[in-house]
This record gives structure tokens, sequence and C-alpha cells, in this order.
């Protein structure tokens, strides 16, 4: 008897608890509903964009600001965007992410740049938005920048945090915006818009990614083969001045770090920064100028005095890295000393160490002169040191995994990206594949362009098609 009641006390126990669960979910619901009904509510009540944005709690303006554009004002606002530091844990902490939006119409579509760095605020309204006048987001990076949490842990710095991101953004902004979105980027901000565009393939209509690399590995030996004959044979004099000058400061490594570098606490710590640099030196050359055509080269190389260590340094800061070299009195030091402190200057060497990879140094020319750089295991080992001194509870540790899966759905699945690679750009050496279905990824090359071409190098008849898919997009 005893026995009954106990089971009958029991039942009634977990009917009043799971009717209590029931009633508190019902609950939660009517509360989401409620909340979403207050929002649409507010939209559509608030007819002036700012009064819009007012509607978000999640969203803070900073500053607004009217500038003239082709006759007619367009609103500047500067927001920022409260995001989960990690969006798998629903009690994560939070952090600011800046954006800039440059409200056009309503009526016009969205161009979204996710940015691979930090965007300062930045006001610039891209080329590509011109030849849409369309709204524009450009949105700055997790981590970069000021958008960055109090405590955070390096290991929430991937390409899958910052697609979230992206995707909190563009949930949020299509509420207000409910024209065809398209996203673009440059470079590192142009796979930020390729990674967003796998995770979330709906959030956008196409993409637009310019110079944008996929390094499968660290060290991507596809450059030094790219970087040996980039141009073809009609570039041979800048090869050959290059490969000459690199040659010249790694001979003298010792005198020119000891007199003129700067960064690094004793001279072998100078010569260290000053080999890694010389490893990138071509990749840089040819990366940030325009050298257009081989006419260039002796524009560049004609008048250089190889026994002046004074015009060698010249045509290195104009050229190739102005941070390197004690140039002027005052000067900060270099941004690439692998040996600072300060966590900002870590952030992309954490990524490309850790996920996205990066290209191999370039020294076949100098390999008999390097003390440090071509122990690719010794350099990487300095940065996972610094990694862990910076972040001790983080656990650096490099996976090709993400970018593996990238590149099979880029060659497999991938729907509505075009990709733009300047002719002379070393980055070119790694493009996106091809996707194999049919008229879904397009690639496009600049002749003469360098790491900045985007769709105003296209010739006519590839800015007419260029266009045209675009256009197709946002119908």
């Amino acid at each position: 008897m005893i026995g009954i009641c106990k089971i009958r006390l029991m039942l009634l126990v977990f009917l009043y608890s799971s009717s209590a669960l029931v009633i508190a979910e019902i609950s939660q619901v009517s509360d989401i509903l409620k909340s979403r009904t207050d929002l649409e509510n507010c939209l559509k009540r608030k007819h002036k964009i700012v009064k819009k944005l007012a509607c978000f709690p999640e969203l803070k303006i900073v500053k607004i600001k009217h500038v003239s554009y082709f006759g007619k004002i367009k609103k500047i606002i500067l927001l920022t965007l409260k995001q989960p530091t990690d969006h798998g844990i629903s009690s994560s902490s939070s952090f600011h992410q800046r954006l800039t939006l440059h409200h056009v119409s309503f009526d016009r579509p969205m161009v979204f740049y996710p940015s691979g760095y930090s965007n300062n605020f930045s006001e610039k309204y891209f080329s590509l938005s011109e030849a849409l006048n369309s709204n524009q987001i450009h949105l700055e990076h997790r981590f970069y920048g000021e958008s960055v949490p109090s405590n955070w842990d390096w290991s929430l710095l991937n390409i899958e945090q910052a697609s979230r991101d992206s995707h909190e953004l563009v949930k949020i902004f299509k509420k207000i915006y409910k024209q065809k979105w398209v996203s673009s980027g440059n470079s590192k901000g142009g796979g930020a818009a390729i990674y967003h565009k796998y995770f979330y393939p709906n959030d956008v209509s196409g993409v637009v990614a310019n110079g944008s690399p996929l390094f499968l590995e660290r060290g991507d030996r596809q450059f030094n083969k790219f970087l040996k004959n980039i141009g073809g044979a009609s570039y041979a004099l800048c090869h050959d001045k290059l490969n000459l000058i690199q040659k010249i400061f790694a001979v003298n490594k010792r005198i020119i770090a000891a007199n003129f570098i700067i960064g690094g606490d004793s001279l072998e710590q100078k010569i260290l920064n000053l080999e890694l640099q010389l490893g990138y030196m071509h990749v840089r050359f040819w990366k940030n100028n325009h050298v257009g055509n081989p006419g260039s080269c002796d524009r560049i190389f004609g008048k250089i005095d190889y026994s002046s260590s004074e015009q060698l340094i010249a045509f290195y800061e104009k050229y190739i890295s102005p941070d390197l070299f004690l140039a002027k009195k005052g000067s900060e030091g270099t941004k690439h000393n692998v040996l600072k402190e300060d966590v900002k200057d870590y952030l992309y060497g954490y990524q490309v160490r850790t996920e996205r990879g990066y290209p191999a140094m370039f020294t076949e020319y100098i390999q008999k002169e390097l003390d440090y750089a071509n122990d690719s295991d010794f350099i990487n080992s300095l940065y996972l040191d610094a990694f862990k001194r910076l972040s001790p509870s983080t656990t650096a540790r490099y996976s090709s995994s993400s970018m593996q899966k990238i590149h099979f759905w880029a060659e497999n699945n991938a729907q509505n990206i075009i990709y733009i690679y300047g002719e002379l750009d070393p980055f070119s050496a790694s493009k996106f594949p091809k996707s194999k279905r049919l008229n879904s990824t397009y690639t496009f090359i600049v002749d003469g362009g360098n790491h900045g071409a985007n769709f105003l190098g296209l010739n006519t008849s590839q800015t007419n098609d260029f266009m045209k898919i675009v256009n197709t997009w946002l119908k």
C-alpha cells in the first residue's frame, strides 16, 4: 500500500513538473513573439533610418554625418553592434563590434564589406557600392581595432566565429534593408566574405572577392614558383634587380642590422627581423607596387647606385616596407617585429599560423646567407611562444582543416562568387578554384594588376560581363 502511494506521489510530482515546464516554455515563446511584434511595430512606425536603428537595443549609434553625394545628401552612421564573444555559448561575454553604415535609400541594394582587419570607423564609400548606387555596411573584424572584449580567448579568433558575427549583423539589417544583398572585400576581407558565404549561403545573393588567396598550408610553396616567373621574360629586369638587392642586404646583414635596423634588443634579434623581411621582399614588391608594364622596371631600378646603402634603404622603404629601417628620428619601429609584446601585432600572425595559412618565404638566392629564416619550425615556435605569453590559456596549433573544407566547397558547391586577381599579384598563385557547378563562380584577371586589383581595372568586355553577373544577382 505504501509503495502504491509513493508511485502516485511521484506521478503527481512528475505531472506537476512537466506542466510547469510546459507553462514556462509557452511563456518564453509568448515573450519572444511579443518581442518580435514590438520590433515589427517599431520598424513600421519609424520612417527615418536613425529611428529604425533605435529599434534594436544591440545597436548603438556613435556618430552621424551628412555628406553630399552627386547632389544628394547621404548619411554616414557610425555604430557598434553587441556581439557574443563566443557564439557557441548562450552565457558568453560580449563585445561591441564597430561598423559604418552608408545610407542611400531603403529601395536600393546593400553591399556588405566584412573587413579582415580594423576599419577605424572608415567613411570610405567603395567602388562597387558607387557603381550600384547602393547602401553600404563596413564591419570591423572581431578582436581588431576597438572591437575587442575585455577578456577573450585567442581560439575564438577564427573564421567560423567571424562569419557568425556577419550573420548576426545581416539578420538585423535585413529587417531594414529588404532589397538584395551582395558582399565584397579585398584580400583578407574578401576571404571573410567568402567564408561567410560558406557558413551562411543564403545571407547574401553573391560575393565579389578581390585578390583573396586560399592557403592550404603554412608556407604555401606555390608562391615561389609564381614569384620566379611573375610577368614572364619581359619583366626580367625587375627580377634581376630584386634578386641583386636581396642578395646585397643578406650578405651585409650584420652591418645593416647594427647600423640601420630598429626593433629588437640585440644584434641577433635585429638580424632575425631583417631576414624575415627579406624572405617576403619579392612578395611585397609585386603585391604593393603598380609595376603595370615591363617599362616600369627601368623607371624603378634604373637610377639606383647599388654600392650606396642609403639608396638601397631608400628603395626598400619606398617599394617594399616603410617600417624596417631607422629612416628618421622618432620612428616607432617595425610592425613586423616578432619579438614585440603588443597583442594587436599578433592578431594576423595568430590567424595565419593556426588556421588560414600563409605564403612561403622566397629565399632561393640567399639560402647560404641566412641564419634563422630557413628554419620554419624555429620561426613558428617564436610566434607560438609569443601567443602563449600573451594568452597563457590558449593552445595555438595549426590545422589546415578549415581551409581544406573551404577548398572542397569552393571547388564543388560554391555559387554566385566572382574572384578578381591582378596579373602581377603574387597572391593570385593561390587562387580559389572555380566551382564545378556550371556558371556559378567566375574568375577575372586584371592585366598588369597588383594586389589592389578590382573591377575598375577590367577591360571593357570584362567589365560588361562583370556587371551583367552582378545585376543578375540583384534581380
